[in-house]
Parts: C-alpha cells; structure tokens; sequence
C-alpha cells in the first residue's frame, strides 16, 4: 500500500479566517491581503462600498481587492481616494469678474458689485445696461450707459438732481431777467417774457425793449413829428395842430369856434 496526503483545507472549520494553504503532510492559515476576508479557509472580496461612510459626495463603485469613488460636479478625489471632497473654485482668480466669489458646498457663487449681475453661466458679472433696462432713468434727458453705472446728459433748460432725473430750470429765478419792462414766465424747459404794452421781446428774448412808434413816420401825418417815449410816443402838432383825444395824429384846430369874434362881425 501507499501513503496520500491528507488535504486538511477541505475542512472549513481548518483556518475559519484565514486562507488555507495544503501542503504535503500538513497544512497553512495564511491572512487575507487588505481588501479581502476569509471565510471558510478561503478569501472573499470586502464590498467595501457597503459601509455606506465612503465616497460621500460621489458614488463608490466596488473592484477586486479594493473599490473606486467617482465625485460629482464640484467634487474631487481626497489625498486618501476614499471621499469627494468640494473644490474651491474661488482659488481661480479668473471667475467673478467685477464681483466677489463665494464658495459653496460642490460649486461656488458669485456676488456681484453694484450695476453688476450675474452671467447666464453664473461664473462673472455682466454690466447692467440701465438705459435699456430701467425707462424711468434720466427722465427727460438722455441715458448714456457706463461700465457698472450709467450717465444722464439733460438738454438746454435742464438739469440733473441727486436721483440722475431732468429737472426744469426755473430761469425765472435770476434776477432781472425780462425786467423792469416785463413779466418772467417759467415754461417747460425755458421761460417766456410777457411785455408791458409799448415794449416788445428782445432777439435774445431775454429782456422788453421799447417799440419805437415813430419809425413809422406816417403815426404824425404831415402836420407834426412823433417824439418816442419809453413804452409809448407823442405827437408834436404843427402851429394850428393839435394832437386828439387818441394821440393818433394831428388834427387842425377850428380856431374860428375856439376864438369868438376873431374875426368881429364878419
């Protein structure tokens, strides 16, 4: 007869939690390299995505002797491979152009300065166009957009207040103007003279000048000469003249009614 050797690691109870190794007249237990148990005298794969404390932030996938997270969006892999940990995008000095960046758990935010808001893809800031955005800015002037504000530019007779709006200058106010022959009247954006009678609006249209009635030379008629005043004019009558009720013109004078007897019984 012959002697065979015992295999020993066919019983599971040889080496419960560890490998079992035969060899010729005995047997080895032998550890499970990291990544693997043993069960029965042999070496089973951990799952180690089962203990639900990895890859926190991404997905733990499972592999032969080890596993593998895949972080999401915003995430990436720890110096130990075992979590996701959030990137700081801020540290990118090129994102939030005219604004701040504030890091958020898995992406970031920006935070915009004034007349700044963010871009569709939210990684700067965009210049706000106030003058298409906003009608009521610059109200009766014009809206010329800057960078992160905007500017108002007002027509004649106008000028900007604290609120960028176009307020009516009341020229009136200035002392003198239409005076003393006149009345200052404020209109929308300009002013108006209103002249005393005698006097009209000067080129400028700034002051009442004096009409001078006497240019035309016929006010008189042939029996007299027209002396302009201020606002008005007389008419100096010839001898035998006289100057009517109306002022307009000289008239002859019925000395014959005036002067009874100037010419006796005749």
């Amino acid at each position: 007869g012959r002697c065979e050797d015992i295999d020993e690691c066919l019983n599971p109870s040889t080496c419960p939690d560890e490998q079992c190794v035969n060899s010729p007249g005995s047997y080895q237990c032998v550890p499970c390299t990291e990544g693997f148990r043993g069960w029965n005298g042999q070496c089973l794969d951990i799952d180690e995505c089962q203990q639900g404390n990895l890859c926190v932030n991404g997905q733990c996938k499972n592999t032969e002797g080890s596993f593998r997270c895949t972080c999401g969006q915003g995430y990436q892999l720890s110096a130990a491979k075992d979590q996701c940990e959030d990137i700081d995008e801020c540290q990118h000095r090129h994102l939030c152009a005219h604004g701040q960046c504030r890091n958020t758990e898995g992406s970031f935010q920006c935070v915009c300065d004034q007349g700044y808001r963010a871009s569709g893809l939210g990684d700067h800031c965009e210049d706000i166009n106030e003058c298409l955005e906003d009608k009521s800015v610059c109200q009766r002037g014009d809206c010329i957009n800057t960078a992160g504000s905007y500017d108002c530019t007002c027509p004649d007779g106008f000028q900007l207040d604290d609120n960028k709006t176009c307020q009516d200058i009341n020229e009136c106010e200035h002392p003198g103007l239409c005076g003393p022959q006149g009345e200052c009247l404020n209109t929308e954006g300009s002013f108006h003279c209103v002249c005393q009678q005698g006097f009209s609006i000067s080129a400028d249209g700034r002051t009442c000048e004096d009409i001078d009635e006497c240019v035309n030379n016929t006010v008189c008629d042939s029996h007299g000469f027209c002396d302009n005043t201020a606002g008005s004019f007389r008419c100096l009558c010839y001898q035998g003249f006289q100057a009517p009720q109306d002022g307009q013109g000289c008239v002859d004078v019925n000395e014959c009614e005036l002067l009874s007897g100037v010419c006796g019984e005749a």
